[in-house]
This record gives structure tokens, C-alpha cells and sequence, in this order.
């Protein structure tokens, strides 16, 4: 993920992993809790010219260089040259939150190239969530 993603995301789950409520909520339910633990067990890669210790450069060249899965792309900055790399992306997970932003950049947007994905899996939430899974084909989807 980028270092914005990386700042906005992973701090605020791992205070939950640690079993602490973040300061911007009341509650939380048993997915968030779960989730949580997931997220705590993942290895996270980042993105940046300005972080310390972060990837920079050729984004698909650095993934293809590091061992084991990629589990998390966060934002549409690095999502879309993941998927236009052959072979890098075989499964695409994407969490459908019932927000509307209104603006900013869309999930795809830096997708050069079409694919065709498949539903593999879909799960609902009971705050309105929606988690898709799909298996990422090759070639276009037309």
C-alpha cells in the first residue's frame, strides 16, 4: 500500500488488535474485532519515496522480488499496476463499505490494461459491508 494508506489504515487496526477501542468509535462488532487479528498477522508492504525502510521505484518489480503471498493492496495508486502485471495478482479481494466519497481517485483508475475477474465469493456484513473475492483471469474481459 502507499505510505497515506499505510498511515491511515494500519495504525488504527493495530490498536485494535492490541484489544483498545479507537478513539473515533463507540463500538465495534466481532468482524472488526477478527478482522483485526487478521490484519495484526499480515506482512505489510509499503510504498514511498519518503518512508524509511519502505519499496520505491518499479512497484511490480519490487513484489515479484519478495518472497510469499501478498495478501492487502490498499488504494487505487497501486492496485491498478498490480493487476495490469502478468501473473502478479491471482486473487482480488475487494471490502464494498456503504460510504460515498464523492471524489478522489477511483480504484482502477491506474489500470492500464482490462481484466477479466471472476466472483468467487461474496460475504455481507451486518454494518452494511460487503467483501467481494474474485479470481483474476487473464486477457481482456471483452
Amino acid at each position: 500500500m502507499s505510505r497515506v494508506m499505510y498511515d491511515a489504515i494500519v495504525p488504527w487496526w493495530e490498536t485494535v488488535a492490541r484489544g483498545e477501542l479507537p478513539d473515533d468509535v463507540a463500538e465495534l462488532g466481532p468482524a472488526d474485532w477478527e478482522f483485526a487479528q487478521l490484519l495484526a498477522g499480515m506482512r505489510k508492504v509499503v510504498f514511498s519515496r519518503s518512508r524509511p525502510g519502505a519499496l520505491s521505484g518499479d512497484l511490480v518489480a519490487g513484489l515479484r522480488a519478495l518472497d510469499g503471498r501478498i495478501v492487502l493492496s490498499a488504494g487505487p495508486a497501486t492496485l491498478g499496476p498490480l493487476l495490469d502485471a502478468d501473473g502478479l495478482v491471482d486473487e482480488l479481494l475487494l471490502a464494498v463499505h456503504p460510504v460515498v466519497l464523492g471524489e478522489g481517485p477511483g480504484l482502477f483508475d491506474h489500470a492500464t490494461a482490462g481484466r477479466a475477474l471472476r466472483l468467487v465469493e461474496s460475504r455481507p456484513f451486518d454494518g452494511g459491508a460487503v467483501v467481494l473475492r474474485y479470481a483474476a483471469g487473464t486477457g481482456s474481459p471483452r
